[in-house]
């Protein structure tokens, strides 16, 4: 707890290196990065409210990174390399039944604000958004420019902008 009300509480004991990248809407997952011995990222989320044991999200022996859920906790954003690029996708959360891509020439770093709409960063340094559509069925439309960013996009555990609450500032580093 941030208030100093509590001791620090130890949530998960492993030996490979673990990246935090989002707690869920509801504060009861935490989604984070962990480094395989064979040095790929994997993504996993942790059930935090009980002593659960990690969720896999994506392991499938290409770079799997940056998990976001969504405002209201039914879809997680991540990034993967499984085309051979880094590209953004959205699954349901927590089933993972239905996986659609979203960047249509490579992405990183997506960020959800309200109503659906995803942001993430292009591969030519471009802040891109989309609606994400409700009706899983329906096809994600192309992603929009929202501006050229000019950042170096190599990785995809960076920070390189915020969204302010409502997406109406972003701020860019």
């Amino acid at each position: 707890r941030v208030d100093g009300d509590s001791h620090a509480q130890k949530l998960l004991q492993s030996d490979a290196d673990k990246m935090p990248t989002d707690w869920s809407p509801d504060g009861r997952y935490l989604s984070y990065t962990s480094l395989s011995a064979g040095g790929e990222y994997d993504l996993y989320v942790l059930p935090v409210s009980q002593a659960g044991s990690p969720i896999v999200i994506s392991n499938g022996g290409f770079q799997e990174a940056d998990g976001h859920f969504s405002i209201d906790g039914r879809q997680l954003a991540y990034v993967t390399t499984a085309t051979g690029q880094a590209e953004v996708y959205v699954r349901r959360f927590p089933s993972g039944e239905i996986v659609r891509k979203v960047s249509t020439e490579g992405g990183l770093s997506p960020a959800w604000s309200g109503g659906g709409t995803l942001y993430f960063l292009d591969l030519a340094g471009r802040i891109m958004r989309v609606r994400i559509p409700e009706d899983e069925r329906a096809a994600i439309p192309s992603p929009e420019v929202v501006m050229q960013a000019d950042v170096i996009t190599a990785g995809t555990s960076r920070n390189h902008y915020a969204l302010a609450p409502g997406a109406t500032r972003l701020l860019v580093n």
